[in-house]
């Protein structure tokens, strides 16, 4: 099992009651060391970025669904936001 697939089954499981959730972060962000939380903030910065990311993949196939007209410009940066996805970590994991 992948740490990321580890952290979502275990420590970050989806639960309704979100004052739990906070309480489960911080009661193991006390305890871990200094290096450990180096690498933990940037595990869940990593998510953020997905998260992000894919709320902008969306946004783009909405646009598309709906015909909306782009620019010379938002096309252009839609190719190159397809460029970035296609090429980046996410899709490392991806089987083949």
């Amino acid at each position: 099992m992948a740490l990321e697939d580890a952290l979502i089954t275990y420590i970050f499981p989806y639960d309704e009651n979100e004052q739990q959730r906070a309480e489960r972060l911080v009661v193991i962000t006390e305890t871990l060391e200094q290096r450990q939380k180096i690498a933990f903030t940037a595990i869940i910065r990593k998510q953020k970025k997905f998260n992000d990311d894919m709320h902008k993949y969306l946004k783009m196939c909405e646009d598309m669904i709906d015909h909306q007209a782009l620019s010379d410009y938002d096309t252009k940066k839609n190719d190159e936001f397809m460029k970035y996805l296609a090429g980046n970590r996410y899709t490392s994991d991806c089987p083949k």
